[in-house]
């Protein structure tokens, strides 16, 4: 009797396992820098975010011929930064959680109708890692992030 053998290709489940495990062990390393780099990215988002609001304010200012202002406190009437124009508050914003403040308190800075800020300042922002990004603001209306 003759015997047929089959020549089915295939994995075993030996070197399935095998690279279950080294898939595992990379992943292992990656996660904890995604993390951090996930941190790094959201600080840096919320700088840009709160120099591109004061972009606009100033523009506003400068196109509608009235000064705005924008105040810089954590949770204050439900943000953490809003602009005034006028009585009114017309825009706020929250940080990106783990996001805070390391400037003082408070912090308000007008944009004048003239295109210039009431006072140079700088807004200091920082993660849970301790990185820090800041938000220039010069009387000139120059707005840079660093």
């Amino acid at each position: 009797m003759n015997s047929v053998r089959s020549t089915s290709s295939g994995f075993t489940l030996l070197e399935m396992m095998i690279v279950l495990v080294v898939l595992g062990i990379v992943a292992a390393f990656l996660v904890p820098g995604a993390t951090v780099m996930s941190q790094g990215m959201q600080l840096n988002g919320a700088a840009s975010n709160m120099a591109g609001q004061l972009q606009l304010c100033r523009s506003t200012a400068m196109a509608t011929g009235v000064d705005q202002m924008m105040h810089f406190s954590a949770d204050s009437l439900g943000s953490d930064y809003h602009i005034h124009e006028g009585g009114n508050i017309r825009g706020s914003w929250k940080l990106p959680n783990g996001v805070t403040y390391v400037s003082p308190a408070f912090q308000s800075v007008t944009m004048m109708r003239n295109g210039r800020a009431s006072t140079s300042t700088y807004i200091v922002l920082q993660n849970r890692r301790g990185d820090m990004d800041t938000v220039s603001v010069q009387a000139s209306g120059l707005i840079t992030v660093y």
